[in-house]
């Protein structure tokens, strides 16, 4: 379970993605914690996940400009409305009963991947019409 775990969320600090959800799932699918302990046991793994990547990414410098990967000045911004959201989050997870709960999360994951699946398929129509310009490009054609 915990070699799963780390090699996951190895994966996904690597992508960007956290996975906190898909953490949640796993754990209650396949593991059987209660959804709460499922809950708990990802913002550990996440936070773990979040302080090696930070502590990496604190020492990365753009190429170009030579300033620091990470912009503090939106940090300042998002970390205390995040703070907020996690009280908040913590609260209405005491308040309501772990099948609302599984049944919102199931909800906006849902929602996060149709928004992925669009994503991409719009990405990959635009790499088709890129691929097709650098090929008429290629053969000379002038006609675009």
């Amino acid at each position: 379970m915990v070699f799963i775990i780390f090699i996951v969320s190895g994966l996904f600090n690597a992508t960007g993605i956290g996975g906190g959800s898909l953490f949640v799932a796993y754990l209650i699918s396949v593991l059987k914690y209660p959804t709460k302990t499922a809950i708990g046991i990802s913002y550990s793994v996440l936070f773990g996940g979040s302080l090696a990547k930070t502590s990496f990414s604190i020492r990365l410098r753009n190429d170009e400009s030579k300033k620091p990967l990470i912009n503090y000045d939106v940090a300042m911004i998002l970390i205390p409305a995040m703070l907020v959201g996690s009280i908040v989050g913590l609260y209405l997870n005491e308040m309501f009963p772990d099948l609302l709960i599984l049944m919102v999360m199931t909800i906006l994951l849902l929602l996060a991947l149709f928004k992925i699946y669009k994503k991409a398929v719009n990405r990959r129509l635009q790499e088709i019409e890129e691929n097709k310009k650098e090929k008429k490009m290629v053969r000379g054609d002038t006609d675009l």
